[in-house]
């Protein structure tokens, strides 16, 4: 989990979030863009639309990795973890109906929800990786027993 703001934690994530997704230079472009090319860019990660979102990229069970570049666990494996913690839309843009779709923007270890993809694309309505269902809560139980981990993907646009 990320450190809350006023963590004394939260410079060093952020000096690690930069290296590790900042932009076109980062280790996790180099692996998802270059390397294992997952998706050529964010928009193509995206899509632009509902259809490109499901189709247009190659995030699938076998590429969609932790930030130390190891599996994670999805449907069928135990513990299953697949739900990715997004709060997006499956066109990757956020919601504006006003309800809490990212636990309190984020903040919030008990009341709220957040909207969950499923990175290894099983189970759920769609195979949208990054918003298939709303969370539980937004407790570690609560995230758990929808199937996650309280894992977050971050993406970093320039």
């Amino acid at each position: 989990r990320a450190p809350v703001f006023g963590d004394t934690r939260l410079d060093a994530f952020d000096i690690a979030s930069q290296i590790l997704s900042g932009g076109k230079g980062s280790r996790l472009d180099r692996r998802l863009v270059r390397t294992d090319r997952i998706a050529q860019d964010v928009a193509d990660l995206h899509g632009d639309t509902l259809e490109s979102a499901r189709v247009g990229n190659t995030l699938t069970r076998v590429t969609a990795l932790n930030e130390k570049g190891e599996a994670v666990k999805g449907a069928g494996d135990t513990p299953n973890q697949h739900d990715i913690l997004t709060g997006s839309l499956p066109d990757g843009r956020a919601y504006t109906d006003g309800a809490d779709h990212t636990c309190q923007n984020w903040t919030s270890n008990g009341a709220g929800t957040a909207q969950v993809g499923h990175f290894d694309r099983t189970g759920g309505p769609n195979i949208s990786w990054n918003s298939t269902h709303p969370s539980r809560g937004c407790s570690q139980e609560n995230l758990v027993g929808t199937g996650g981990a309280g894992l977050l993907y971050c993406f970093a646009g320039n």
